[in-house]
């Protein structure tokens, strides 16, 4: 799954939580906080090992 993906699943799963029935918000709170943490490990991963570039990847 690449950076991309990774970014569209927790945009997903926070759609998913704001829209969804309190009981199940805490679920999709959860999916969201490990699709945050995947993607944060792979662009720090990304930016030590070169493959990417830190001001393309940080530019606004």
């Amino acid at each position: 799954m690449s950076l991309e993906n990774s970014i569209l699943s927790l945009l997903q799963e926070l759609i998913m939580a704001k829209n969804a029935p309190k009981p199940l918000k805490s679920s999709y709170l959860i999916k969201a906080g490990s699709h945050l943490e995947i993607s944060v490990l792979k662009l720090r991963l990304f930016l030590e090992m070169e493959i990417a570039n830190e001001t393309k990847i940080f530019q606004t």
